[in-house]
């Protein structure tokens, strides 16, 4: 009859790592992005916080390499996309920015300027409706008698 082995708790959970099933290469990669994800999201706040300037993207993004700096690169992108929005140019132009810097090859330009002229529209357009609804609401006190320094 043979001696029992006592075995450490290390010893028995790395016996049981080693009967595990490997990850697949679809596993891998979601279990990257999932790493890098709030990596590249939390460059992404510094940057439209303005903690970063655009040249410092580029600083944080060569911390990484290979498929990992892809993942954060990728990542920083899909965080700065919603920043564009009508009611903040000049936050939406920053996201541009730094999307044009991490994304040399794509022709933001065209985007950036439609951005800017869809965005200035916009505001005349809720200017014009704002001054509409002013007069209206005007009339509708005056009609109540209500006028001058009262209003």
């Amino acid at each position: 009859m043979e001696d029992p082995v006592i075995k450490s708790a290390l010893e028995i959970a790395m016996e049981k790592i080693a009967r595990m099933p490997k990850l697949t290469p679809e596993e891998t990669t979601e279990q990257q992005e999932r790493e890098y994800k709030p990596r590249g999201e939390a460059i992404a706040s510094k940057y439209m916080g303005s903690m970063l300037k655009v040249a410092d993207l580029d600083t944080e993004l060569n911390k990484y390499h290979g498929a990992e700096r892809e993942l954060v690169k990728k990542a920083i992108l899909l965080s700065l996309m919603p920043s564009i929005s009508m009611e903040d140019n000049e936050k939406s132009q920053r996201a541009i920015a730094g999307m044009k810097m991490l994304a040399p090859k794509v022709d933001l330009e065209e985007i950036s300027t439609e951005v800017s002229a869809i965005f200035a529209e916009f505001h005349q357009e809720k200017e014009r409706k704002y001054s509409i609804h002013e007069a209206v609401e005007q009339e509708k006190l005056r009609q109540l008698g209500i006028a001058g320094s009262a209003v």
